[in-house]
């Protein structure tokens, strides 16, 4: 269920205070990368590729040294959907400084959208390995491991960023919401409970509170209350996949084929090889007495 949260902008630390003797024309160019590496770094963050790309390349110029620069190229590229230009302006980054968990943070990114989970987690463990505070990175870092359905260590990680984050916070109520499904699919559904009801309290049309408390509402019985809260977490992009497999499983479960019928054809179209979704299209197929397709899918 992840969404990706990247790199915050690298600015540099300012002017170098250098000596004048015999290093005049190096600290006058050091200070003109410096201010033209921070204007492209204001200048991607209000948006501005062009003239942030302008400012970066210019700084580089200067002082083709400058790793924060390299960086904030890499994220222009990102912005633009060019992860090879943007992977390929941190790897420079990176040989230039090989401790920028910036850059780390953000190849991270990269790689995951270029579908390279292991190269994006052990990116974003560098990361953290040189700033474990860094709470992008570990965010990405537990989005990570609940893509891949390792709830175990997602929970571990999911601790450190409610560590790290101011307390009401988007990422602490995030982080809080996403326990809350780790311990539901560890089989601690008191510890879910708890979880989504903090949650819910003040959020109460969070997704992944809404997605915990319909599965449970759905394993006690209650099916017009799983019913509302598995469609509200159907219609939000990171609890979709959950909550449409357990919505179709619930409706089929309680006689409501028509209901079902349309999200059963498209977990068919979309996730046919899993065997939750051929689980339930077979048990949809056997409700409709079709006894010959239950057979294929189970």
């Amino acid at each position: 269920m992840p969404r990706l949260l990247v790199a915050r902008l690298l600015l540099p630390a300012g002017a170098w205070a250098l000596s004048c003797s015999g290093g005049c024309a190096t600290a006058g160019a050091s200070t003109a990368a410096s201010a033209l590496s921070d204007a492209g770094a204001t200048a991607l963050a209000e948006g501005a590729l062009d003239e942030a790309e302008a400012r970066l390349r210019l700084a580089l110029e200067y002082q083709p040294t400058l790793a924060e620069a390299h960086v904030n190229l890499g994220l222009v590229a990102l912005a633009r959907g060019d992860l090879e230009g943007a992977e390929a302006s941190l790897r420079v980054a990176l040989r230039l400084d090989e401790d920028s968990e910036e850059a780390w943070q953000s190849l991270g990114v990269v790689r995951l959208g270029r579908g390279d989970e292991e190269g994006a987690r052990r990116a974003f463990e560098a990361a953290l390995a040189i700033d474990p505070g860094l709470l992008g990175a570990r965010r990405n870092l537990a989005d990570l491991w609940l893509r891949r359905a390792r709830y175990g260590e997602a929970r571990a990680q999911l601790f450190r960023v409610l560590a790290l984050a101011a307390p009401g916070s988007e990422d602490a109520r995030r982080a809080g919401a996403q326990l809350a499904w780790c311990e539901l699919r560890l089989g601690r559904p008191a510890a879910a409970k708890a979880r989504a009801d903090r949650v819910l309290g003040p959020f109460p049309d969070d997704p992944h509170g809404r997605l915990v408390r319909g599965a449970l509402r759905a394993e006690a019985g209650d099916f017009p209350g799983a019913r509302e809260d598995l469609r509200a977490a159907e219609g939000h992009v990171d609890t979709a996949p959950h909550a449409s497999l357990r919505l179709a499983a619930l409706l089929v479960a309680h006689g409501r084929l028509r209901e079902a019928a349309p999200r059963v054809r498209a977990l068919l179209r979309r996730r046919a090889q899993e065997p939750a979704v051929r689980l339930v299209a077979g048990w949809y197929a056997l409700g409709r007495v079709d006894v010959a397709t239950s057979r294929t899918h189970t």
